[in-house]
């Protein structure tokens, strides 16, 4: 028999479908009839669709308290066959216990003979039991009492079987279920002995609560007549249930023309029930087979009409348990429920992916049906602008990364995807707070089959979990990637997708799985490698709301897509977000912060007050947990200053707090009993609540990036909301600053320079520079690794209190960058006592060198070591140094360039956001700012192009010049206007936060910021300087070619712009300065010009005088 749990309102039974034993036939349409079942099923109980909802009305649970109900038939079961006897001498002590003893001996409870169960396997009782128990029974289960029942006969006074029934007694006991041993003879004489095991059951069940519900309803003869609203709708679950399991056996066919049923149901209004549950199956599955491009045809159903043909037999009683009555009737199909009340059957209905072919277009759309999936699963009306193109993709089983911005609804794309795939599925996610956000708000959904696996649970709680994930019973789970570096987990899915399969492989925040990235993670940067080999069928799904060029680079190379996988919006604004920068003197800051907070509280009425369900709540960002400026004493001195609760989180509160701390302190605030919560970043990623409405950043964030994805905490319900930089501008020369964020500027000279900070960017500075040893140090872990392996002749690593686990698990994954070693998986978690199990590759110089060279060029697309460009001097020196043996040189090399490039990017974010926190734009600005630096447009596709062929000038070019049309047909080109060249100015930095030495983009950067007039206020020198010492490597047609277009564009800028512009070029080529002056009209180049000209004069003037 089928088993099931599933139901539409809060019901305690689960139900079973007897005679369905016709195995399932895999057809074409069967894995949407999975997908459907899986949809029926996805929560306990599950939302009722709209459809069901118009025809049925809504369900008012709480109206009845909440409670679930409990099913429950007064009629007497009747067993034919189950309860067994000896037929030889017709005895049957066992049926007259049931049938006599009962009734007769406690009356006031005979309601149990519904509740018993004969012969119940002990696999069934115990889910767990050894295999030793394998097929074995007992008498009689009463589950709501935990109670068994043995009816002895004489062979259970044999030792043997006596020692037998005591290691079964045992181990019931074990598990909280209590025997009772009856002996046969007692029931046929009814003797004391039986009169004392009576009361022993009597005792036991006079203490059962459950037991206790069940009288109550036994008593009380209209007990589900303010119910019956809520009975209909699971009696339709159960209809609909049958109906796909019919689907699946091909018992029913979508190619049949008719349906016909020969019901038997008691329950008022069956039949109008029955056509209830079909026509809402027939809505699902048009929509799944319209976006699988299937035909559909919906069957003609008919329910106890005269003249039916051939008829499938129903019986369905939504109060009785099941019986042997099936077997008397193998041409009826019966609906039952189940005797466990807690017992929950769900398991995901697996089958083949769907590979769906869903097309959003100008001449079709899938979208309506895409959005009545999205009404039906999740209540909304319309998708968020680029949720589509994402879904749409992933549905197709492409691999995607999906770019959205922060409160766009990134988790619904994944989400809704899951849902309508056949499969197991699971998410990859990198903070708790983020897990125990989306888990909970599936759950309001009513989507409860899933859960996670983190480090706050214990032992036993993860080991139940990944056992009941094996067994398929979640539609997707929650992991942390740590969890793909122990060989067990591994191993745990190589065998889940074997049995059940992997659709999707979900990464969330996948912006971390690049070094590059602001926020990136050890334990991801091996993850895809993982993914791929364990489970090679699963569709990777990444989500970010920020990723910048090189993380994008890298997210392409890892995930094996092409840029037309990476879906996004053309913009990514937040409407409802008003952004501020609040300049404060660094010793000010938080009087600075009290002022707000207070001007906040006077402007919003009252935000410190938990009034209503929906409270305006806050949060403040700090850069550290610890500190004068840390989040723990900010909230601290918050709450006694301004006389309200507040809450502050960060990584490492469970080990300074105490374990679970972390969760509860996140639950209190999106359960709205904190109006304030101080936290680091381990807050920021992807939590939704809400009622936040402000957000402050109490120092300078770490980057636009950062900024961004932790002030898109606020306005998530689309209110009106408030995000502000509180920042502390450094008392520095501005010369102190220019060499802190120049090109070359390396990570030695950075820490001489910090010493000479004292504000918001020393802080910043310090913090990213305690993760970042320096070359040395890194070059000798990957040294200690690789002689750790050659002296122990093993792959085992082990960590030690100069060798911790974080440096080198990062020593070991740039080792897999260079080819000495392919994979690893981590033994032990400690810091000191961290064990890693290495796979060491065969390499050779030649290997190893190739390795260094491809993976830099995915980056750089023109480097090579034959080059003898000043920009890569650094690794040829490196790479010539006899003083390091041949192997460690490219060692050394490879952390040469990661260090030069990844500080340079860190620089560039941090002095990207000060650069803006610096400006004195007002909120518009801002705004039209941040939207300007992530937006996707012809601007960044032009970039991607310069990225991609960085020395191919005729790019460069395109970036300067805007396409008209004239009479309808003429393509005319023209220079762009300075407000366009700011436009594209603010795309460029996100560009330059990634590529120092690209010529095409630095080429466009000078000559952008000369336009603008900003050339003597920024690095733009140094850029175009960079760009003509490339050019001037180019041969001489190109090089001309290049100073007529930079000519003829210059040509075109304002005048006092132009001089700039001429005076550089100039000044660099004074062999050219005539014709620049020709082309410019300036008073720069003129000035370079006119100069041989001077000391001609000067020189006669010299000679007249003397």
């Amino acid at each position: 028999m089928e088993k099931h749990t599933a139901s539409y309102t809060d019901i305690k039974n689960s139900f079973v479908i007897q005679n369905l034993d016709k195995p399932d036939t895999v057809e074409k349409y069967y894995s949407l009839f999975c997908v459907m079942k899986n949809i029926l099923m996805r929560g306990s109980p599950s939302r009722p669709s709209v459809y069901l909802l118009s025809e049925l009305g809504e369900i008012n649970d709480s109206a009845q308290g909440n409670e679930p109900l409990w099913l429950f038939s007064k009629e007497i079961p009747q067993w034919n066959q189950r309860i067994k006897g000896y037929s030889d001498n017709n005895d049957y002590p066992a049926e007259t216990f049931f049938y006599t003893i009962i009734p007769e001996f406690i009356p006031e409870y005979q309601f149990i003979q519904t509740l018993l169960l004969p012969e119940a396997l002990i696999q069934e009782i115990v889910p767990d039991a050894p295999s030793e128990f394998e097929a074995q029974q007992v008498d009689f289960y009463l589950p709501q009492a935990k109670l068994i029942i043995e009816i002895d006969g004489e062979q259970h006074k044999k030792i043997l079987q006596r020692q037998k029934d005591n290691v079964r007694d045992a181990y019931f006991k074990k598990h909280g279920i209590t025997v009772i041993r009856i002996a046969a003879s007692s029931i046929k004489n009814q003797d004391a002995a039986l009169k004392h095991s009576i009361d022993a059951i009597t005792e036991i069940l006079s203490t059962c609560a459950d037991i206790r519900k069940y009288a109550h309803i036994f008593e009380n003869s209209n007990y589900y007549t303010p119910y019956m609203h809520r009975l209909a709708y699971d009696v339709v679950m159960r209809f609909q249930i049958l109906l796909l399991s019919m689907l699946q056996n091909e018992m029913l066919s979508l190619t049949a023309s008719e349906w016909e049923f020969s019901l038997a149901c008691q329950f008022p209004d069956s039949s109008r029930l029955l056509r209830v549950a079909f026509e809402d199956i027939c809505l699902w599955l048009e929509h799944l087979c319209k976006l699988c491009k299937l035909p559909f045809r919906k069957p003609k159903i008919r329910i106890n009409e005269e003249q039916m043909t051939n008829p499938l037999k129903i019986d369905l009683d939504i109060f009785k348990r099941w019986t042997d009555e099936y077997e008397m009737n193998p041409n009826t199909i019966y609906i039952r429920n189940d005797y466990f009340d807690d017992a929950d059957y769900f398991c995901v209905s697996t089958s083949e992916s769907i590979r769906y072919q869903v097309e959003i277009n100008e001449n079709y759309s899938d979208e309506l049906s895409l959005k009545f999936l999205l009404k039906n699963l999740f209540g909304y009306d319309d998708f968020n602008d680029g949720q589509l193109p994402i879904i749409a993709h992933a549905l197709g089983l492409n691999d995607t990364i999906g770019i959205l911005p922060t409160g766009s609804g990134k988790s619904l794309c994944y989400q809704l995807c899951c849902l309508l795939q056949p499969t197991v599925n699971f998410v990859v996610s990198p903070i708790l707070s983020l897990i125990y956000d989306q888990k909970q708000n599936l759950d309001e959904f009513g989507i409860t089959r899933t859960a996670y696996i983190t480090s706050d649970q214990t032992v036993e709680e993860k080991n139940s979990i990944i056992k009941d994930f094996g067994r398929g019973r979640y539609l997707l789970v929650w992991i942390s990637p740590e969890r793909f570096q122990t060989i067990a987990f591994r191993e745990t899915l190589q065998q889940i997708n074997f049995a059940h399969n992997f659709s999707y492989a979900v990464i969330d925040e996948v912006h971390c799985l690049s070094e590059w990235g602001h926020d990136f993670r050890t334990s991801y940067l091996n993850l895809v490698k993982t993914i791929r080999q364990y489970c090679p069928q699963a569709t990777l799904l990444g989500l970010t709301a920020t990723a910048s060029q090189f993380v994008l680079e890298d997210l392409k190379k890892e995930f094996g897509i092409r840029a037309d996988s990476i879906k996004s919006v053309s913009s990514m604004s937040r409407k409802e977000l008003s952004f501020h920068i609040v300049k404060s003197e660094y010793n000010s800051k938080y009087n600075t912060l009290l002022q707000i907070l207070n001007n906040l509280n006077s402007m919003n009425n009252q935000i410190f007050e938990l009034r209503g369900e929906q409270p305006s709540c806050g949060l403040i960002f700090t850069v550290a947990a610890n500190g004068d400026k840390g989040c723990k004493n900010v909230a601290t001195k918050l709450s006694s200053d301004l006389k309200i609760k507040t809450s502050a989180y960060y990584a490492n509160l469970d080990y300074d707090v105490g374990k679970g701390q972390k969760k509860a302190v996140q639950e209190a605030f999106k359960q709205n009993q904190t109006p304030l919560m101080v936290a680091t970043k381990a807050f920021g990623m992807g939590v939704n609540k809400k009622n936040i409405c402000y957000t402050i950043h109490y120092g300078l964030p770490w980057s636009i990036e950062a900024f961004y994805q932790e002030a898109g905490r606020a306005g998530r319900a689309g209110q009106k909301s408030d995000c502000y930089i509180l920042y502390s501008p450094e008392p520095c020369e501005k010369e102190i600053l220019d060499e802190i964020f120049a090109l070359r500027t390396d990570i030695e000279r950075l820490n001489i320079l910090r010493a000479q900070l004292s504000s918001d960017l020393s802080s910043i500075l310090y913090l990213w520079q305690q993760n970042n040893d320096g070359v040395d140090a890194d070059l000798e872990m990957m040294r200690w690794v690789m002689n750790s392996l050659s002296k122990s002749q093993s792959t085992i690593i082990c960590c030690d209190e100069e060798h911790k686990k974080s440096p080198v698990e990062k020593a070991i994954y740039r080792l897999t960058l260079l080819g000495f070693v392919s994979d690893w998986t981590v033994i032990e978690w400690g810091e000191k006592n961290g064990k890693f199990n290495l796979i060491v590759n065969e390499y050779s110089l030649d290997t190893i060198r190739h390795n260094f060279i491809e993976y830099i060029r995915r980056y750089d697309s023109v480097f090579s070591l034959e080059d003898t460009a000043e920009k890569y001097r650094a690794y040829q020196s490196i790479l010539g140094d006899t003083s390091l043996k041949p192997y460690a040189r490219y060692m050394k090399a490879l952390l040469q360039w990661s260090y030069d490039n990844i500080v340079y990017s860190r620089r560039q974010s941090i002095n990207n956001i000060r650069v803006l926190c610096d400006s004195n734009m007002d909120s518009d600005q801002i705004k039209l700012y941040v939207d300007n630096y992530f937006k996707f447009s012809e601007t960044t596709i032009l970039l991607d192009n310069i990225v991609a062929k960085p020395n191919d000038y005729l790019t460069w070019f395109d970036l300067l010049y805007t396409k008209n049309t004239e009479d309808g047909f003429q393509i005319l080109f023209e220079p762009i206007s300075v407000v366009k060249a700011n436009e594209i100015l603010v795309s460029l930095q996100r560009y330059l936060e990634s590529y120092r030495f690209n010529t095409g983009l630095n080429f466009a950067a000078g000559i952008l910021l000369i336009m603008c007039g900003k050339f003597y206020d920024t690095d733009a020198l140094e850029r175009f300087d960079d760009a003509f010492g490339t050019i001037d490597t180019f041969d001489m047609e190109t090089q001309n070619a290049i100073m007529n277009e930079c000519l003829k564009f210059g040509s075109s800028i304002e005048h006092e712009n132009r001089m700039v512009l001429g005076d550089y070029l100039a000044s660099r080529y004074p062999h050219k300065a005539v014709e620049i002056y020709n082309a410019l009209q300036d008073l720069g180049s003129l000035t370079v010009a006119l100069g041989p000209m001077e000391k001609r004069l000067n020189k006669i003037k010299e000679k007249i005088t003397w």
